[in-house]
């Protein structure tokens, strides 16, 4: 595409495709935020505007953050698609279908967006959106750091908590909302949990592979070796069904989310031992069932507590 708005459009279509991504952060922000509010009390939930709004800058932030990660890294990327490397050699930055400009131009655009979506709101919830800016703004900044580029285990210490700093957005959008309310610390800190290790498990489940199909890419097989590193993101998967069972029975739910939950644990640590006793390059392939678990995960819990509790319009 030879224009700017065109080749911003493809970017986007291949790097945060929206019928995915978009649909996975609202699902992610009405999971949390319908959580919190089942967790306050028995009867219905409830969505309006300022829920909407909430979860269209979550969105921003998620995209946001892939366009950091694509500046951050893009030299990298370059040299590893260049090298024939399959998990980069068909990026839109490694083709040139992108170009570095719409990138950082896309960057400005979010950045707008986000601040238009915010001259109008709470007190709370703008301070909130400074600190988690700022906070993502220095990940930006601090990552190019060598120590961490050059270590994938570290590089997930620092960035993988990045989720816990985007929950608290949607928490200050819920105590907006709700001004006044307590909630108990160990379901808070249950839902935080339970929503925050399913995407560590991801983030851990698309970088592993079978030593031949190792390249200078770091991936947690080449660090961890391939008995070690699959078992970390099952532990992961393990840590979150308990929480969210929890959550579930803190806000009196039926045994039905839990059940499906388990199930999709299931497959997914199926996915990972298989991967563990048959280590092939096409078992190798963890992020389709870890991706599956998410959906489960989020979609599973909002539309069980819209369905048990009623939701309505406020």
């Amino acid at each position: 595409m030879n224009n700017r708005l065109g080749r911003v459009i493809h970017y986007i279509w291949e790097m945060f495709p929206p019928h995915i991504l978009v649909l996975a952060g609202l699902a992610k922000f009405f999971a949390v935020y319908l959580s919190l509010q089942a967790l306050h009390g028995d009867g219905p939930v409830f969505v309006n505007w300022a829920g909407i709004s909430g979860a269209a800058c979550l969105i921003l932030f998620l995209l946001l953050l892939r366009v950091y990660d694509e500046l951050k890294d893009v030299e990298a990327d370059i040299r590893l698609g260049t090298a024939g490397d399959p998990r980069y050699k068909d990026r839109p930055i490694v083709t040139g279908a992108v170009k570095i400009e719409d990138i950082v131009a896309l960057r400005w655009t979010i950045t707008i967006a986000l601040v238009l979506l915010h001259i109008a709101a709470e007190p709370l919830v703008i301070a909130t959106f400074l600190a988690v800016f700022f906070i993502l703004w220095l990940s930006f900044k601090w990552f190019f750091c060598p120590a961490i580029k050059e270590n994938l285990l570290l590089a997930l210490v620092t960035h993988n908590p990045l989720t816990v700093v985007l929950l608290l957005y949607v928490f200050a959008v819920f105590f907006t909302q709700f001004p006044g309310v307590t909630l108990d610390v160990t379901s808070i800190i249950l839902l935080i949990v339970g929503i925050w290790m399913p995407l560590a498990a991801w983030e851990l489940s698309r970088k592993q592979r079978i030593p031949e199909d190792e390249t200078d890419y770091q991936t947690y097989t080449k660090i961890l070796g391939v008995k070690i590193a699959p078992l970390i993101p099952a532990a992961f998967i393990l840590i979150a069904v308990v929480c969210l069972a929890s959550v579930s029975a803190r806000c009196g739910l039926s045994l039905i989310y839990p059940l499906i939950l388990i199930a999709a644990a299931a497959i997914a640590i199926g996915g990972y031992l298989r991967f563990l006793f048959f280590p092939t390059s096409k078992n190798s392939k963890l992020q389709p069932v870890t991706e599956l678990f998410i959906l489960v995960t989020d979609i599973g819990l909002l539309l069980a507590i819209a369905l048990e509790r009623g939701v309505r319009w406020a």
